[in-house]
């Protein structure tokens, strides 16, 4: 099984498409699909991303880089 989340804007036309092409590639005759309106959330895109202090600025709590 694969589960398969996606984001759409609420437009008919955009859902027809992505379910045209869900159902153009799909292997069985029939998927279950379940479409739920929801609100998601966005990253808040900080203009301090240089700051040496955040944890991905600094070798804290990353793993170890292979070599």
């Amino acid at each position: 099984m694969v589960e398969l989340k996606l984001s759409i804007e609420p437009d008919d036309t955009v859902l027809a498409r992505v379910m045209d092409a869900i159902m153009e590639v799909h292997h069985y005759e029939e998927p279950v699909i379940l479409l739920l309106e929801a609100w998601a959330s966005r990253a808040n895109y900080d203009p301090n991303r240089d700051n040496p202090h955040r944890w991905w600025n600094n070798s804290r709590g990353l793993p170890d880089r292979l070599p």
